[in-house]
């Protein structure tokens, strides 16, 4: 170079002179071989080459050529650096700067997060200095805009990104109609790399370097629907319920569009359109409800009312239920109907809780009750404390018994009974104060109340009137008595405090037939009950129901016939039995009456009896069939050459359903006879008596134990069935023989006591009296049909004398 004067620099001025062109084209070619030596380190893989890309700040003395000085670092060395393979990434290779991806920030730390960020993105990965040569290609680049632009300004090149320029990258990128979309940032970053945590990172940069205004310029920032929009349009959630966001989008409100996903960690300081908790939701959320309710009480509604329901019951909030809009039990309509939760003054008007919350003597009685004012089970299913339907009835929201109080003053001609209140039509008669009545929610309410629903359906008005009999007499006995009261007339008169009397006495609520009805009478009331449940048992067993028919007017024995007969000769066959017994007892109603309280106390009485009148009608049947066998059995033996004689009773033993005697016959051929016990059974085993067995025993050979087994249905016996299934059993007092001797023992023996034997034979004492029980083994394995019994006979040996 040729030096200045006081050889302290080289002289680059705007002369034309020798040393000053001679230092300008020794600086040119110097820029030349800088650039060929840029280029070789990068190509040769060299560390930090930003060390030869970087252009040191110039002094400027008065005599520089300015412009000629920056024109020439412009065009032969920075514009070579950018064109110039020189940055090399960490995977290996070198591009241009120009080319490049070069992070930058104010601080080497702010570039080191940056180039994270960056190496997330599935384009720049491969563009990316060296994570730590990123801080200086930084500076590098820094100079080149000193000396370019006269300012620090990077981000006039191309090819730096800073969190501004990323920022506007994403807005351009994922930006679509409205705001931006999360699939495209997604689609923009490597597989590998979790989208809301890169971008919870990109916003932590942002705030460590100052540029929160950039997170408020663009949108990249996610609501809960994972969109991007920025964040002056996004509330702060405040731990808002996700239950009340879910039903916020039923009601077409997508709150989670307008609140910032609170998976941005990063902005946890920022309000952005300021914070958004449950309070609020809950507020606007039953306002959209109650404008829903109006419009259309869709399957949304419905869920959207059950959703919020539930979580001001678990918030036990329960000032937010006043006017807020439930749905009805209303099953057979395709339109819900709504029910405003409100404190009413007149508990008459308050609609029912669902009927799960009911007590429990009362559920059974549903389908009496409007259901259009009774709460859908679904407000059960999600509050099913019995607590919280406790804390809504004494709140005044609703109630749970369809039994209502209230003290007023009130005309005693709005109550039973119904009396004449003198000859002065315009004197007035009502309570001299307050006085305490009771009623029945909706019994008399127009159209849809019970009286007018029941009277359109038999079975309906049974079960009214099992309500009445069943829950009302004892849920409100005191209803039902006579109760006195100072009149506006300075008098007392009587009335009875159910209230719910008065439609059951002045109005026709009771069926007939073909859309005829009738007020409650005992003609109409029997005609109801007749051949129901709730008939005569029913009437028979509550003591308490002669109190009510007495508060309605009707006669308990009225009643009673009018249910057992069904016609005026049933009545006249009714009146007739009641002067037969009052005839069987001289006129004495003690013995009646005796029975007919054993009959209340004993619950299985009645069964006895009828098991007594079976029992009887049975033995009847059983002597029928008795002589019948007697006769087939005396027909048949008579068929084989005996001689048949009776010696027994005969047709006085019973035949029972188990077993029974049925004659003793003396049987003779030539010059010897024997006896015969006949048994006839319908089970698996017959019975001697103590007395048959002795005679076995003491007759041996002689005596002959004759079963005929008969089937149980059968009532019309055959000679031809009767003679196959008859067996004869020989030997029968060698067997019996030890257990006689156990009677005499045993007979004072009492109730159940039975002793096994062997060979199928058994004593049985039952009550006191002994008897030996022959199984059916016996007869089947050791008996021998009719037609071997002479042959049986004559091989028998010797016989006894003849009894």
């Amino acid at each position: 170079f040729g030096p200045t004067e006081g050889r302290n620099g080289v002289f680059l001025g705007k002369g034309d002179d020798e040393v000053n062109c001679k230092n300008k084209s020794i600086v040119q070619e110097a820029c030349e071989l800088h650039i060929c030596l840029l280029s070789f380190a990068a190509l040769s893989d060299w560390r930090n080459t930003f060390t030869l890309a970087k252009v040191p700040v110039v002094r400027e003395p008065e005599w520089l050529d300015r412009a000629w000085l920056k024109e020439t670092l412009k065009k032969q060395l920075i514009e070579q650096f950018r064109q110039t393979r020189s940055v090399v990434s960490e995977v290996g290779g070198a591009v241009p700067a120009s080319e490049a991806i070069l992070p930058m920030a104010e601080k080497d730390e702010g570039i080191e997060s940056l180039w994270e960020l960056l190496n997330g993105w599935r384009k720049f990965r491969d563009m990316l200095p060296r994570r730590d040569e990123a801080a200086g290609w930084s500076r590098a680049v820094r100079s080149w805009s000193t000396i370019l632009y006269g300012e620090d300004d990077p981000s006039l090149f191309d090819e730096t990104m800073d969190g501004k320029k990323l920022a506007s990258h994403i807005n351009d990128k994922t930006h679509n109609d409205d705001w931006g979309n999360v699939d495209d940032l997604r689609a923009l970053l490597h597989e590998d790399v979790s989208t809301v945590d890169w971008l919870d990172q990109f916003h932590q940069f942002l705030n460590e370097n100052s540029l929160q205004e950039t997170v408020r310029d663009y949108h990249i920032v996610l609501d809960q629907e994972h969109n991007l929009k920025q964040l002056s349009n996004l509330h702060r959630d405040q731990g808002i319920s996700e239950k009340l966001k879910d039903i916020a989008e039923l009601l077409e409100w997508r709150v989670r569009q307008e609140l910032r996903d609170v998976q941005l960690s990063s902005l946890a300081d920022e309000s952005g359109a300021g914070d958004m908790g449950d309070e609020y939701i809950v507020r606007e959320l039953i306002e959209k409800l109650q404008e829903r309710a109006e419009q259309n009480p869709d399957d949304n509604f419905a869920e959207s009312s059950v959703g919020i329901f539930s979580w001001i019951v678990e918030k036990r909030d329960w000032d937010r239920l006043r006017g807020f809009p439930v749905f009805a039990e209303e099953i057979n309509s395709d339109n819900r109907n709504v029910i405003e939760l409100k404190r009413a003054e007149d508990k008459d008007d308050l609609p029912l809780a669902p009927v799960l919350a009911w007590p429990e003597e009362l559920q059974p009685y549903f389908e009496l009750f409007p259901w259009r004012f009774v709460l859908a089970k679904d407000f059960f299913t999600v509050a099913s404390d019995e607590g919280v339907w406790q804390i809504l009835e004494r709140k005044g929201f609703l109630k749970r018994d369809v039994i209502t109080t209230k003290s007023l003053e009130i005309d005693f001609a709005e109550l039973l009974p119904d009396e004449s209140w003198g000859e002065e039509e315009d004197e007035e008669h009502k309570t001299d104060g307050c006085i305490a009545v009771t009623n029945i929610a909706f019994l008399d309410k127009s159209n849809i109340g019970i009286v007018d629903r029941v009277r359109k359906s038999r079975p309906l008005a049974g079960k009214f009137w099992r309500f009445l009999t069943e829950y009302m007499v004892s849920r409100d006995a005191c209803g039902l008595e006579i109760t006195e009261a100072i009149c506006s007339c300075g008098e007392k008169h009587c009335y009875f405090p159910a209230k719910w009397l008065v439609p059951l006495v002045k109005r026709m609520w009771v069926p007939l037939e073909r859309d005829r009805y009738s007020k409650a009478t005992a003609e109409s009331l029997g005609r109801l009950l007749r051949g129901t449940d709730e008939g005569t048992s029913s009437l028979r067993e509550n003591e308490k129901i002669p109190k009510l028919l007495k508060a309605i007017g009707v006669k308990f024995s009225d009643l009673m016939i009018e249910t057992v007969a069904e016609s005026s000769e049933g009545r006249e066959n009714l009146e007739s039995t009641i002067t037969d017994m009052l005839a069987t007892t001289g006129g004495d109603l003690s013995p009646i009456q005796d029975f007919m309280q054993d009959m209340k106390e004993d619950k299985n009485l009645r069964e006895h009896l009828e098991q007594r009148r079976e029992k009887r009608r049975m033995g009847r049947e059983n002597q029928r069939l008795g002589q019948r066998v007697e006769d087939l059995v005396r027909k048949n033996i008579e068929s084989e050459g005996f001689t048949v004689d009776r010696t027994g009773t005969g047709s006085d033993f019973e035949i029972s359903a188990e077993n029974g005697d049925v004659a003793n016959l003396k049987l003779s051929l030539g010059d010897r006879n024997w006896l015969i016990e006949v048994k006839s059974t319908r089970d698996q085993e017959v019975r001697m008596t103590h007395t048959q067995a002795k005679t076995s025993v003491k007759e041996r050979d002689r005596f002959l134990l004759c079963v005929v087994p008969v089937e149980a249905e059968n009532t019309e016996l055959e000679s031809d069935a009767v003679r196959d299934a008859m067996r004869f059993v020989q030997g029968i007092g060698s067997r019996v023989s030890s257990l006689c001797q156990d009677i005499e023992a045993l007979e004072n023996l009492r109730d159940g006591i039975t002793t096994n034997g062997s060979s199928g034979i058994q004593l049985e004492i039952e009550s006191g009296k002994a008897r030996i029980r022959v199984a059916n083994s016996v007869w089947e394995k050791d008996g021998f049909r009719l037609k071997d019994l002479a042959e049986r006979l004559a091989q028998s040996g010797n016989c006894p004398q003849s009894t």
